[in-house]
Order: structure tokens, then sequence, then C-alpha cells
């Protein structure tokens, strides 16, 4: 993702929409009704573009424990809307 940790982690309570959650370093899991998801971030590091353009980058896993394939698509349509920035 092109994020930062703390940008991630600033977003998570709307990602979690009332849902409770418990964060860590470097993961949250989210209480969902069809059971918990992980996200875990990976090293954070930064893409350049050029000698003065530098991007965040983030690697993110998300694990689910259980619930259907639906519910996991459901999530993660989720996740993307509100991790969508304006762009120009």
């Amino acid at each position: 993702m092109g994020l930062t940790h703390r940008d991630f982690f600033r977003a998570v309570e709307r990602l979690a929409d009332g849902d409770t959650f418990e964060l860590s370093n470097s993961s949250v899991r989210i209480a969902r009704s069809f059971g918990p998801v992980l996200i875990e971030l990976g090293q954070q590091s930064e893409r350049r573009i050029g000698p003065i353009v530098a991007i965040p980058v983030t690697p993110v896993r998300f694990v689910f424990s259980s619930g259907t394939e639906s519910d996991w698509k459901s999530f993660m349509t989720q996740f993307d809307r509100r991790f969508q920035r304006a762009g120009g």
C-alpha cells in the first residue's frame, strides 16, 4: 500500500466501523460478525520516482480465520473504500 504505518493506524477506526479492534505495533485485529480479520503490516519503505518524489510503501497481509469468500470480498471492498485517497 502507498502509505506509512502511521497513516494506516490513523484510518483503522474508520475501517473498524464500530467493531471492536486491537492494535499492536505492526498489526490490527478487527472483530467482524463472521470472525476476526488480522491485518499485518510489513516493513515500511519508500518508492522513489526521480530524485525528488518519494512515495511510502508498506506491504499488507490479510488473514481471515473464518467466514465465507463473500464475507472476505465484502470486507476487502470496504477496506478499499476506506483507504482511497483523492487524486488529481
